[in-house]
């Protein structure tokens, strides 16, 4: 029948062999229902109050009401899910590894190659998103953004990424949620919770965005300090974390 005035319904369908899972703020838990093979997760709100728009407000999941839906139950079935889509992407072509030897000539510890393949890629790169498709997700090849020199920021983290595992530092990509976002239920697995990446040196403890070009290698962005961070290793292992 018809709503009535002032009212909202949220839907979420999937065939009935895969569950969903709700992440809510400020919400009920969803009325579940099964017709036809497909699993219907259903909202219904009435007179939802407005958020009046103000300057430096708080974020949006801070004030108002927030649902989502997943098909993952947990943070380590996502990351086996995610980890295949990156770990292909960790490789390098002759140039870009002959690119990285030449980075780190002279480097004298860990410490130093590091800060020098993170200096590399941040001048070296420049941030352009092309995000089609599974590429929403998904990273180009390291040697491809290496040899097109731009990227988006989890083209550049894979890139950062390969070529520290290719001088025998071992490093990874960080999927974050940026402060300005907002909270997030961390106990519902779902890609949408991020809008970044970044890398991550598990030896060091250290955090690197390559998106940041007037960051040092020791010096995260404001938005990235605190930030909801999921880290993922390429054999699916998941560390949530917060930098």
């Amino acid at each position: 029948g018809r709503l009535p005035k002032h009212a909202v319904e949220v839907y979420a369908f999937a065939p009935d062999d895969r569950p969903l899972y709700p992440g809510i703020i400020r919400a009920p838990l969803p009325t579940v229902s099964v017709e036809g093979g497909v699993a219907r997760a259903e909202w219904r709100f009435v007179d939802v109050p407005a958020i009046e728009a103000e300057p430096m407000s708080p974020p949006y999941t801070e004030l108002a009401t927030l649902v989502s839906v997943s098909t993952y139950q947990s943070w380590e079935d996502l990351g086996r899910w995610y980890a295949p889509l990156f770990r292909d992407q960790l490789e390098l072509d002759a140039e870009a590894r002959a690119a990285g030897r030449a980075a780190i000539a002279g480097a004298k510890d860990e410490a130093e190659k590091v800060r020098r393949l993170y200096d590399y890629v941040v001048k070296s790169t420049r941030y352009v998103g092309i995000e089609l498709g599974i590429h929403g997700w998904k990273p180009f090849k390291a040697s491809e953004t290496h040899r097109r020199r731009y990227g988006d920021c989890k083209d550049k983290a894979t890139l950062l990424a390969a070529l520290l595992r290719d001088n025998g530092v071992e490093a990874t990509v960080a999927l974050v949620r940026t402060v300005d976002r907002g909270p997030f239920p961390a106990s519902h697995a779902t890609m949408w919770a991020f809008n970044h990446a970044i890398t991550y040196v598990p030896s060091l403890d250290l955090y690197l965005d390559g998106t940041a070009e007037r960051s040092g290698s020791g010096e995260l962005p404001y938005q990235d300090q605190g930030a909801f961070v999921l880290v993922v290793y390429p054999d699916g292992r998941v560390v949530l974390d917060s930098p």
